[in-house]
Formats: C-alpha cells, sequence, structure tokens
C-alpha cells in the first residue's frame, strides 16, 4: 500500500512540474515568432517529463479499462453459471419425464394386454426394519383393496396384500423370509417352491423339485396359481445357478422384479382362479 502511495505521488509531482514548465513556455513564446536558446533548453527538459505523464495517464486509463473488463467478465461468467445451472435442472426434470413416461407407457401397455383387471397404485413408503419384506402402496378400502391381492409390475411377481388401510395398503414382497409361492419351471412344466434365498435377501431360490428334475440356468420360473393365491402363469424370476441338497434340486433364482427401484406396481384385483387342495402344495404363503 505505501509503494503505490509513493508512486502516485510522484506522479503528482511530475504533473506540477509539468504544468509550471508549460506556463513558463506559454508566456515566453507569447506574440514572438523566434524561439531564444532558453526556451529550447527549457522544451527539452519539459520533454520527458511529457513523455512521462502522457505514459503515466495512459497507464491509468488502461488499467482502470482493464479492472472494468475484468469485472464485466466476472459479473458474465457469473451469469452464464447461472443459467447453466437453471438449464441442466431443466434436463434433468425432462429426463425424469422422460423415464417415467417410458415406465408408465411398459405398464399400460402390459395392462392392455392382460385379462386381469388391474389397479395402478404407487410404492409410497418402505421402512428400513422392513426393506425386503414389505412395501407401503398409494391404494386401499377406499378403492376397493382387499387383503389377499395379489400385487405385479409389468415385469413379474411382486407380492401380496396383507394389511388395508382407508387409503393405502401394504404388500409383502416374494422376497420376504416369511414367504413362499407355489412356482413352476416355464420350459419342463416342473413345480417346486419359491422361497428367498437364505444366503442373499435379494434372491429367490426354488426347491421341493425331483433330483434328477431338467432344470437349466437361464430358465424361466413362473407363478402355478395352484393355491389360488396367486395368478398362474406371473414370472417370478429366472434362474442364475442349480445345486443339489438331500437328494433335491435347488436353483437360485434372479427375481424378475428389481425391488430396489420399485415405484410403480399393479394390484390384480380379479383373476381366474384354479381351484386345488391346499394340502396338496402345503407351505406357499
Amino acid at each position: 500500500m505505501l509503494n503505490i502511495q509513493t508512486h502516485f505521488k510522484k506522479i503528482f509531482n511530475l504533473v506540477i512540474i509539468f504544468i509550471v514548465l508549460s506556463l513558463l513556455m506559454s508566456w515566453t513564446t507569447n506574440d514572438r515568432q523566434k524561439v531564444s536558446i532558453i526556451e529550447r533548453a527549457v522544451h527539452q527538459l519539459v520533454l520527458p517529463f511529457q513523455k512521462a505523464f502522457t505514459i503515466s495517464t495512459n497507464f491509468l486509463r488502461d488499467t482502470y479499462k482493464s479492472v472494468v473488463d475484468v469485472r464485466n467478465v466476472y459479473l458474465e461468467n457469473k451469469r452464464l453459471k447461472e443459467e447453466l445451472a437453471y438449464y441442466q435442472g431443466i434436463e434433468h426434470q425432462l429426463n425424469e419425464a422422460r423415464l417415467a413416461n417410458r415406465r408408465l407407457t411398459q405398464l399400460l401397455e402390459f395392462k392392455e394386454s392382460t385379462d386381469m383387471t388391474l389397479l395402478p397404485a404407487m410404492v409410497i413408503g418402505r421402512s428400513p426394519n422392513t426393506w425386503y419384506s414389505s412395501i407401503t402402496i398409494s391404494k386401499g378400502e377406499k378403492h376397493n383393496v382387499e387383503v389377499g391381492m395379489p400385487v405385479v409390475t409389468n415385469k413379474g411377481l411382486v407380492g401380496r396384500i396383507i394389511e388395508v388401510g382407508p387409503t393405502t395398503s401394504k404388500v409383502k414382497l416374494i422376497i420376504s423370509p416369511d414367504n413362499a409361492v407355489t412356482s413352476f419351471v416355464q420350459r419342463t412344466r416342473d413345480i417346486g417352491l419359491v422361497r428367498v434365498s437364505q444366503e442373499n435377501p435379494q434372491l429367490l431360490e426354488i426347491s421341493r423339485l425331483a433330483y434328477n428334475v431338467d432344470i437349466q440356468v437361464g430358465d424361466t420360473i413362473m407363478t402355478s396359481g395352484l393355491t389360488g393365491n396367486y395368478p398362474n402363469g406371473i414370472v417370478v424370476g429366472e434362474v442364475i445357478k442349480i445345486y443339489n441338497i438331500n437328494d433335491q434340486t435347488t436353483a437360485l433364482i434372479k427375481p424378475s422384479v428389481d425391488f430396489e427401484r420399485l415405484e410403480e406396481v399393479f394390484i390384480i384385483t380379479k383373476y381366474d382362479r384354479i381351484e386345488i387342495d391346499e394340502e396338496l402344495l402345503e407351505g406357499e404363503e
């Protein structure tokens, strides 16, 4: 700060000297056509100060202009950043709208392709304590929802209604530890019981299959509908591993529904039931 003050003080002194010498030259040259040796000497003496003054004033002018330009650039950059953030927000909203539209289109196509009566609902809650056991959806008694109604998406089976409130319901997921679904291998029609995997709560497994059953990795597992708890032919998942336990074949299944990203579902309010003695298929819930 002190150096700046000293610099400007020198410039001020030079300006004063320049003014004095200029006045002296103006006075000695009034009404005269010839310039004396002294005047020429004074002119030569003043010339460096004139140059210094000109350079200094130009420097100050350019410095001020640069400061103004830098500030204008800063303000313009700030404005452009704000506009960019605004348009990025719009882009995110458009992307979300496109994804939602794609999901809803797929759900609508599924609804139109089935003979079952479907009621759409949104997933509005899930407890951290029962993350893999249940979800809460946005339909209840007001919408004629009843306990026991199956819940699906266009991808496959989700679970079954276990509690109904005035405007919401609770759904037990098929990956719940205390759930089981009588199912069959689509390719061979072999029947087994699907439960959650003990080793991985996000996977299922089908058991009670014969030791020599023809089941392969990639086979599709579907609901049998034999107990009436679920409609026949709803996709449960895909076989990803096969192993034998106690002379029985067991297959590990990847669910067709992504339970981590579940947002919209259908409640099946009406479907054709296959009546059979449930004692023959004990274990399904």
